[in-house]
């Protein structure tokens, strides 16, 4: 959850300026000539007042430093004989594929077959793992239509009507009679003519164009909050996945320690 701060200069500010502008409005006012310029100052100050507020209310830059150094727990401790190593510095080859291969499929260094496809039958088919990758999808997706405010939206509309006017109307119903029922003596190419017609058809088409220029940022945070969430279900899956994989090998572990303690 994001907490927007609160600016408590820009506050006091609208305040002093909110008394400065009353008491400006009271003094001019005595002439009728100042009192369209003063409610015009105030409307412009009052507007440059909510543009100044809603930048402030854009929220914190939670994005890391480009420069910093990343260091995972699990890379500090595994080599933590080695400093250089466990630090961030080159791993080389055999450290790339230890970080790429052993980390996601560790269990597989224990070279049994059973406890492999027991692993894998966990991971598709355990329902909180697949719960969890469900809500990494949902924060996948929330991401996605958050970055889709960034670029302009463009809806197109198409269609067709048709309706018709009841003479039994009581509002537009006389002007569906001939006018001959209702005025006598014309010609009768206008006795027979209606105001209006009974059937009525056509057709539309629309284009629109809407696009939110991210002045102050604040599409620029939100995307960067989608994104946090999207890590915090992924680091969630994964940890889930390490706990639910880890007791699979406890209870193999156990259960080969329990058959050779058995006496033949």
């Amino acid at each position: 959850m994001m907490i927007l701060p609160t600016y408590q200069p820009v506050t006091w500010f609208g305040t002093y300026l909110g008394a400065r502008l009353e008491t400006r409005h009271s003094t001019w006012c005595n002439t009728a000539q100042a009192k369209p310029v003063a409610r015009a100052l105030a409307w412009a100050m009052g507007g440059l007042l909510a543009v100044t507020l809603s930048g402030c209310a854009a929220g914190p830059d939670t994005d890391a430093d480009s420069n910093a150094k990343m260091v995972s727990v699990s890379q500090r401790y595994l080599y933590a004989d080695d400093p250089a190593l466990a630090e961030g510095s080159n791993l080389g080859e055999a450290g790339t594929l230890l970080t790429s291969t052993h980390r996601t499929r560790w269990w597989q260094q224990f070279n049994d077959a059973t406890l492999n496809a027991l692993v894998v039958d966990l991971q598709q088919q355990a329902i909180p793992l697949k719960m969890a990758a469900e809500r990494v999808n949902m924060a996948k997706s929330y991401h996605t239509v958050v970055e889709s405010f960034k670029v302009p939206t463009v809806s197109v509309g198409a269609g067709y009507y048709n309706y018709q006017l009841s003479q039994n109307d009581s509002l537009l119903g006389p002007a569906l009679n001939p006018l001959g029922e209702s005025i006598a003596g014309l010609p009768p190419q206008l006795s027979n003519a209606t105001v209006l017609d009974n059937q009525h058809d056509g057709g539309f088409v629309g284009l629109s164009v809407m696009w939110e220029l991210d002045v102050f940022g604040r599409l620029a945070h939100q995307s960067n909050a989608a994104k946090i969430r999207v890590e915090q279900a992924q680091i969630y899956q994964s940890g889930l996945t390490t706990l639910l994989t880890a007791d699979v090998c406890i209870t193999i572990f156990s259960t080969g320690e329990q058959r050779h303690a058995l006496p033949y």
